[in-house]
């Protein structure tokens, strides 16, 4: 069984209503390290036997050339901290990469980051990205991929790119706590009548959602049609043995 971990379930809606593929397993991690990873120590120790674990969601970019919607495949996860960086499973990064090949889509593959706080300003982005190398940043995958590493359960990030790196996030959006950012959009949309030099910015955030959520869903859906193909072969293979 290959585990899907999202932040919320608003960041593959898509993915679990869809007819395409038998309804995935997900683990609904909350926003942040702390929550994310308890949830997925949670959710492994009910699911003894899971194959791999998937982290989807959104992320901000932290480097020109990124755009809304691109896939940021990690092949390392780091921190701005002392944490050793973390290595995604090879064998699930290949057969990501396969199938973005395959489907055309726009995707890059490198280091992504993974901070406490979301960075809002264009500065701080730039300055992240700049330091460590890294395309992307989330708030969970790291931890995330800890817990896993641990377990020694395949992990792979695949993240849709959601702010671009020149992108300054309205101020309250990202002071709205662990909310996850869509969440936070649809709130702070209520409250613009007292702030109405938000409303540009807030706008294109809640495009961006759409856009961020319409390139990974089809990523996921072929990803686990594929891994489930492959396991299909493998297991005809290992029957029809002498």
């Amino acid at each position: 069984m290959i585990v899907i971990a999202a932040p919320m379930k608003r960041e593959a809606p898509a993915v679990i209503r869809s007819g395409a593929y038998v309804r995935p397993a997900v683990c609904v991690t909350g926003t942040g390290g702390t929550q994310a990873s308890s949830a997925l120590e949670s959710f492994l120790d009910a699911h003894p036997h899971v194959e791999g674990v998937l982290s989807v969601g959104f992320a901000g970019a932290l480097q020109d050339g990124l755009d809304t919607g691109n896939l940021v495949l990690a092949r390392r996860l780091l921190t701005p901290g002392d944490d050793a960086p973390i290595d995604c499973d090879p064998g699930v990064l290949r057969t990501a990469v396969t199938v973005l090949e395959r489907s055309g889509a726009r995707y890059r593959t490198g280091d992504t980051l993974t901070v406490d706080a979301a960075l809002r300003t264009a500065g701080e982005k730039w300055s992240h990205g700049r330091q460590t190398g890294a395309l992307a940043v989330t708030m969970e995958d790291y931890w995330l991929a800890r817990v896993c590493a641990r377990r020694r359960v395949p992990f792979l990030s695949v993240r849709s790119v959601l702010d671009v790196a020149a992108q300054e996030l309205p101020p309250f959006v990202t002071g709205l706590g662990d909310k996850g950012l869509p969440v936070q959009v649809a709130r702070v949309a209520l409250g613009l009548a007292v702030r109405p030099r938000h409303f540009p910015g807030v706008a294109r955030l809640r495009s961006q959602v759409r856009r961020a959520r319409s390139s990974l869903a089809p990523f996921v859906i072929s990803f686990l049609e594929t891994v489930d193909s492959r396991s299909r072969a493998a297991a005809v293979g290992a029957g029809s043995g002498p």
